[in-house]
């Protein structure tokens, strides 16, 4: 189950980097112990509140290394976590919260004066890093869960209105991490950039579950912005970055609109490369382009090696544009109630306007 896999990462390399963040121009640093550390002082302290076994807990933060802590806690206290975006309103957080069943928070500093307001909250508890949960005697013996046990309970409006909950057991999430290991998609000195929310599954389980399962670092950037993004890349040497078609097509404008600045000639003699760089790929699968536009690649920095997109459909002219620069985007497919990866393109050659393949299992 996950819990194994995590605590099999943690006693292999404890000092290991396990999450990054920056916070006022500095990074801050958790390895793989301090991660498991916190989480076993969160389960502790919520354990003492009452959380156990089926035990419902709201989780209403912004995305942060503790984020990471109060749900993997939960999780090893074996309450049910509600991931909570963190810009609903009072209305929507009491809507939720009382269909759930949920009495306790946890919270961050900044999300306390509405997390008060809500009717069906009796506990609240705050998660950031100077928080006394992580002072708190950590679990000894975290709960044991067995396969069917109810693990999270999202909710989530998709393209239909209203958020509805997905339940998801303890199995669904880890099969669906373990599938997408199988894939051998991810080395054992990657990096993972995380920007996405953190309540949705997608960001989560890509973006935290999986590097954490496989023991590779994640850098948190809270900020949307290519700049700030592309400075997170570059500071912290990562290799794997998760988007949605909106960030990508993004960075696709912004490489046009430098293109579209250059001198005539100079626009001509790179949209004939790009050409060529198509045909080659097209032709043997080569991706020329990684030599052709060096420049572009470094601005993502020396060990960057692919995007992932998902979320929603992403314009196949954008990918193509990719990879005949020789930057590998993939696109798959997935969806909440599934937790939620079901299809994935092999990033040696992925093919635009397709999601892919079914992870293995699947």
């Amino acid at each position: 189950m996950l819990k194994d896999i995590l605590q099999a990462q943690v006693n292999q390399q404890p000092e290991a980097v396990a999450v990054r963040i920056k916070i006022d121009g500095r990074y801050h640093r958790w390895s793989r112990r301090e991660l498991w550390t916190n989480a076993l002082a969160v389960a502790g302290a919520i354990r003492d509140h009452g959380v156990g076994p089926g035990r419902r807990v709201a989780l209403y933060a912004e995305n942060s290394p503790q984020w990471i802590f109060a749900y993997l806690g939960i999780y090893l206290a074996g309450g049910v976590v509600i991931p909570l975006d963190a810009q609903y309103s009072e209305r929507e957080l009491d809507t939720i919260l009382n269909f759930a069943e949920c009495s306790i928070m946890l919270c961050s500093r900044a999300k306390r004066e509405i997390a008060e307001k809500i009717g069906a909250i009796r506990t609240i508890l705050e998660i950031d890093a100077d928080s006394e949960l992580y002072h708190s005697p950590p679990m000894e013996e975290p709960a044991s869960r067995p396969s069917d046990d109810l693990m999270a309970l999202i909710f989530t409006s998709g393209t239909t209105g209203d958020p509805k909950g997905v339940r998801l057991s303890v199995g669904n999430i880890t099969s669906n991490i373990q599938s997408a290991l199988k894939l051998n998609l991810i080395r054992d000195d990657d990096i993972f950039l995380s920007l996405l929310p953190l309540h949705h599954c997608y960001a989560l389980t890509v973006s935290v579950l999986i590097p954490l399962a496989s023991g590779c670092p994640i850098t948190i950037c809270t900020s949307l912005r290519g700049p700030d993004i592309i400075d997170a890349m570059r500071e912290t040497g990562v290799s794997i970055l998760l988007g949605v078609p909106k960030l990508f097509e993004g960075f696709d404008r912004a490489i046009l609109d430098k293109i579209s600045a250059l001198p005539a000639w100079k626009r001509r003699m790179v949209m004939g490369l790009m050409r060529v760089s198509h045909w080659v790929r097209l032709k043997t699968n080569r991706y020329v382009g990684k030599y052709v536009f060096r420049s572009i690649h470094r601005t993502f920095g020396p060990r960057f090696r692919f995007f992932v997109s998902g979320g929603a459909k992403l314009d196949p002219a954008v990918v193509d544009r990719f990879l005949d620069m020789g930057i590998i985007l993939v696109e798959g497919y997935g969806l909440t109630e599934a937790a939620p990866v079901v299809s994935f393109n092999p990033a040696d050659r992925p093919k635009p306007g397709t999601v892919g393949f079914a992870l293995p299992d699947i």
